[in-house]
């Protein structure tokens, strides 16, 4: 497995970016919380695997984004054969929870074909070659 993540120091901003990301899963790959304490956005660039959250399984594969949301109960891990490389960005501040609530249907975490490979990449960049942290969460 290969993993490139930086992490940002929080700000007094109303939706800021905590951390952003890249991993290259191996079959092994497998992450569990019981209560997280973070919001992220994660688009599936190549593989397969599974989501459990909330009581629902669902299977993000390449072109889908995932959605990981505060206090939710979840499990996710890739195929053995057809493991995934993903971007990922963890977003925190009031406005985060606010939008999820009042834009999106309530309970929904899988987004397929969402065609924003462009929008992660440029996230990815932005992050990783910026040390302005107020331009960054601009």
């Amino acid at each position: 497995m290969y993993e490139n993540i930086k992490v940002l120091r929080d700000g007094d901003f109303p939706l800021g970016i905590k951390f952003a990301g890249e991993t290259l899963c191996d079959g092994k790959y497998y992450i569990s919380r019981k209560e997280s304490d973070l919001i992220s956005m994660e688009y599936i660039v190549d593989g397969y695997g599974t989501l459990e959250i909330n009581g629902q399984i669902l299977h993000p594969k390449k072109g889908d984004v995932f959605l990981l949301t505060e206090k939710s109960e979840h499990k996710y891990y890739c195929d053995k054969d057809n493991p995934w490389h993903k971007y990922f960005v963890c977003f925190y501040g009031p406005l985060a929870n606010t939008l999820i609530e009042k834009y999106l249907p309530k309970d929904t975490y899988l987004f397929e074909n969402a065609l924003c490979k462009n929008e992660f990449t440029d996230i990815f960049d932005i992050v990783f070659n910026n040390d302005d942290f107020d331009k960054i969460n601009s």
